[in-house]
């Protein structure tokens, strides 16, 4: 599965296309590989992931390691691809100036790969979250510790919206701290 940044997100109408200040979940993979293949690899509670520079390979090797997982992301593909041509449809059969529609349906098809590349990714993203979430709970992980920027600061708190999601814990803590002329990042969960 090929993983591609699709840049900002695209909003379409009659009148054109603007680009919200959305970012793709593609800018965050490859530190969301650092966390998981951190917790893939230690056996302690707390986890670091300070200054890794490595690079990670194929991304969605990494992160789709199972047959299961590349079917659950080609399923949800699927089914944002269909959700997308009722969006057509929906478009063509609004009542509307021809002009305008035809532009609309044309703004619309000019943008469906890109808005499919970017479901993917986020899809890929959300299930590292996942695995990530999941191994944390089998493994009592009670920190992760990262650089402090926005990337991590971002996955981090994916992580831990995953766990409050799953009634896991209301107060797992994210937190800044500052030791040694570094400033890090830290999740923290009270109950390991």
């Amino acid at each position: 599965m090929q993983l591609f940044n699709m840049g900002k997100k695209p909003i379409i109408g009659s009148k054109g296309i603007t680009f919200s200040p959305s970012n793709d979940k593609f800018i965050y993979l490859e530190d969301v590989c650092r966390v998981l293949n951190a917790l893939r690899e230690t056996k302690s509670q707390d986890v670091e992931i300070l200054n890794d520079n490595s690079k990670i390979g194929d991304i969605s090797s990494f992160i789709l390691n199972s047959d299961e997982k590349v079917a659950k992301v080609n399923a949800q593909r699927e089914k944002y691809i269909n959700k997308l041509e009722d969006e057509e449809k929906t478009v063509s059969e609004r009542k509307m100036d021809s002009i305008d529609k035809k532009i609309y349906l044309e703004n619309l098809e000019i943008e469906k790969p890109i808005r499919v590349q970017r479901a993917v990714n986020k899809m890929v993203y959300h299930v590292a979250i996942d695995e990530i979430v999941d191994i944390m709970l089998k493994n009592s992980i009670s920190s992760i510790k990262t650089p402090f920027n926005g990337s991590f600061q971002h996955i981090l708190n994916s992580i831990k919206n995953t766990l409050i999601n799953r009634r896991f814990s209301l107060k797992i803590e994210l937190v800044g701290y500052y030791k040694d002329d570094n400033i890090f990042l830290i999740l923290k969960n009270p109950y390991f």
